[in-house]
């Protein structure tokens, strides 16, 4: 899923926290309303991280309410053409998985975001190499003595650009200051000024801050409050670095003219974003002014204890924010299946509780209607058991199966009787004849499965081969009940499009132990799209209102649930005589991975 909307929720709760705790910090000095927003960012920027780290037993559920849900009808058939004549030759194909359009939208987003940050890098690249070392000799005793009031351990390099641009620093190990044309010529006042306001940008890792401040908006470009959050933290910041150059001892007014005259002599460039933390914004320039002459105003520093506390209170809200799941976000996965005895018979009226394992109190619920068919139209992804009960069967138990809508496999479930010995494997059974390929050495006889391996699937991973054979090791063997999972297993790959799917069965007899085990060799073949969808027979129904009823388009995968599907949703028109599955021919290509399928129409007299 790309970019969960409970982060955007998450992003969003957090960002209002921080604009609510600025609004009662204004008096407070801009260090500490950096400090706030610095915190909000980094909050925001590990929130997806925090919520990948927790354990699952620890994150907060609200539990959902157990549905009632009825489905159409569904026909437990064959799904298509696999008698098919035509010449296929055996290939994977490719698939590509559409986006919805609004993650295309965010993407786009994204890449324009991103795209505007490296512009900007790859200028702030080039200005660095075209630039040439400065040497001077009072601003570098400048830079030597305001490293040392300073406190910085780090070398700073001085460049000097080759237009009179304003001076500007970036970098973290290895940070740089780059000055104007002229530089050289400046007063000692000015000097000062300007590398006492950049130092301390340096000092407070203003560069760093903001450049995680522009990588958060541009995931979440579509937010402005995180536009506005970022103005404020560079805003902020530039007011922070003006109180560390008046706690040096500057005058304000003599420290804002300063910085007036270098906004005259230069030319401030009005790009839109710049990988830089520049001296002089002009639209800035006012407010600085004000804060700098008033003579009540805090102007403290962060101190340790201030940053400790800031990043205890910040993860204190990031972290249950991080274990809180969206689970109030209605479910994206559609879970379906069928239940059937051990003749193949569809089981109305069967209860399937689906638990999921990492919160056993939230529990879904559904009944199969009279196809045996049920559906869960809407699952948070995960894993669940399962629990399948009707009156006079014997209930079934699944352990853990994992729903998720990469892979959405609907389950095939058998339920044997209640006096099924297939149901409780210990208990005495009546000699039954056993597996017709196994020779007439072998009639008669009783065996239990054994060992059941699968070679040959790629598509479906082999636990969800073995939920739709239900075949249990232990089981009494069963020919019926065997030919039954293979049709299942038919239907499982039908769904997901592979038509020309065939699976043999290989014998091993232990004739001591009476247990025999189990080879699937599995030829899936290839995946199956729709390429055509005709009609013939319909006189006086147009084409369109049939197409309206058939849930496959073409161009889509073929499934054989909604052929199925669209064929009942055909046969409740009323207008049409009952239209069956052997109604549809179904054209293979030789020589692409496409089906093309004719439909019979026959329609009903209306005299």
């Amino acid at each position: 899923m790309i970019l969960p909307l409970e982060w955007t929720i998450k992003t969003c709760l957090i960002a209002v926290i921080a604009f609510g705790v600025s609004l009662s910090l204004r008096r407070f000095s801009a260090a500490i309303r950096h400090l706030l927003w610095a915190a909000a960012f980094c909050a925001i920027a590990l929130l997806p991280l925090c919520s990948r780290l927790i354990p699952a037993s620890l994150h907060s559920n609200i539990p959902a309410t157990i549905t009632r849900v009825l489905v159409p009808r569904q026909q437990a058939r064959p799904i298509g053409p696999a008698d098919s004549s035509a010449s296929i030759t055996q290939s994977t194909p490719t698939t590509f998985v559409a986006l919805p359009w609004p993650a295309l939208i965010w993407l786009a987003g994204c890449l324009v975001s991103a795209a505007v940050l490296l512009i900007g890098s790859i200028r702030l690249a080039w200005t660095a190499h075209r630039s040439t070392p400065f040497l001077d000799a009072r601003w570098a005793g400048a830079g030597s003595e305001l490293s040392g009031a300073f406190g910085l351990k780090r070398s700073v390099r001085l460049l000097q650009s080759s237009t009179a641009s304003m001076p500007v620093t970036w970098g973290l190990f290895r940070p740089r200051v780059l000055l104007p044309l002229n530089a050289q010529n400046w007063p000692d006042t000015h000097i000062r000024a300007v590398m006492s306001h950049e130092f301390a940008h340096i000092r407070r890792c203003d560069w760093v801050i903001q450049m995680l401040a522009e990588i958060v908006r541009a995931v979440y470009w579509f937010n402005p409050l995180l536009w506005i959050a970022s103005d404020r933290l560079r805003q902020e910041s530039e007011h922070a670095c003006d109180d560390e150059v008046l706690r040096l001892g500057f005058d304000g007014a003599e420290y804002a003219g300063h910085i007036l005259d270098i906004a005259r002599m230069l030319k401030a460039r009005n790009r839109a974003w710049s990988p830089t933390i520049a001296m002089a914004c002009p639209s800035n320039l006012e407010r600085r002014f004000a804060a700098m002459v008033h003579p009540s105003l805090d102007r403290r520093s962060v101190t340790r204890n201030m940053l400790l506390v800031t990043a205890l209170l910040a993860l204190l809200i990031v972290v249950p924010l991080a274990a809180v799941r969206a689970q109030i976000v209605p479910g994206s996965v559609r879970f379906s299946g069928s239940v059937y005895d051990a003749k193949g018979a569809a089981i109305p009226n069967a209860r399937i509780v689906l638990t999921r394992l990492d919160d056993a109190t939230q529990q879904i619920a559904a009944e199969s209607n009279r196809a045996g068919v049920f559906e869960f139209p809407k699952l948070m992804p995960g894993h669940y058991s399962v629990d399948i009960s009707s009156r006079g069967f014997a209930p079934l138990h699944i352990n853990d199966i994992d729903i998720d809508a990469a892979r959405n496999t609907p389950l095939n479930a058998m339920l044997p009787g209640e006096n099924n010995t297939a149901a409780n494997p210990s208990a005495p059974a009546k000699p039954r004849p056993g597996p017709r390929a196994s020779g007439p050495t072998h009639q008669d006889q009783e065996y239990r499965i054994g060992d059941i391996k699968f070679v040959g699937n790629k598509a479906i991973n082999a636990a969800e081969v073995r939920l739709a054979l239900a075949q249990t090791p232990g089981q009494v063997y069963s020919e019926d009940r065997l030919r039954l999972g293979f049709e299942a297993l038919k239907r499982v790959y039908g769904d997901i499009g592979y038509v020309n799917f065939t699976a043999e069965p290989r014998f091993d007899f232990d004739e001591p132990q009476k247990i025999v085990n189990l080879t699937i060799e599995i030829a899936e073949d290839r995946q199956f799209t729709v390429n055509r969808i005709n009609f013939t027979g319909n006189t006086r129904t147009r084409d369109d209102v049939i197409r309206r009823e058939i849930l496959i388009k073409e161009g889509d995968v073929f499934n054989a649930s909604l052929w199925d599907r669209s064929l009942d949703r055909l046969n409740q028109l009323g207008y049409v005589d009952q239209i069956k599955n052997e109604d549809a021919s179904f054209k293979l290509s030789p020589t692409e991975p496409t089906v093309d399928i004719t439909l019979t129409i026959r329609e009903k007299n209306r005299n």
